[in-house]
């Protein structure tokens, strides 16, 4: 299976305020929620246990933030970076907040 990888880097930052209304500064990670029908009819997301399983791998306790779809394409808009790779798996889009980790001395 081939993977394709594309990354759009934007050129300009947003202010740290700009995105304070949609993250609590815990949450790193945000998933896109099952759309209503998809809900009505129990639609399972394996995907998500993938990135929770991963995600506490890489010591994040935080369980993934579910934002609602336009909510969620408002925010990819406005990302740094977009990563597409070959993925297929339903609801598979992700948002990852960047940040810095204070190594100490």
């Amino acid at each position: 299976m081939e993977t394709r990888l594309f990354l759009q880097m934007r050129t300009s930052l947003l202010p740290p305020s700009a995105s304070a209304g949609l993250w609590r500064s815990e949450q790193m990670v945000a998933v896109m929620e099952l759309v209503p029908s998809d809900k009505e009819r129990g639609l399972q997301t394996p995907i998500w246990n993938r990135y929770e399983s991963l995600l506490l791998k890489a010591d994040c306790k935080k369980a993934l933030m579910k934002i609602e779809r336009f909510e969620f394409y408002e925010r990819a808009k406005k990302a740094f970076a977009v990563v597409a790779t070959g993925e297929t798996a339903l609801y598979g889009n992700i948002i990852l907040k960047k940040g810095t980790l204070d190594l100490g001395p």
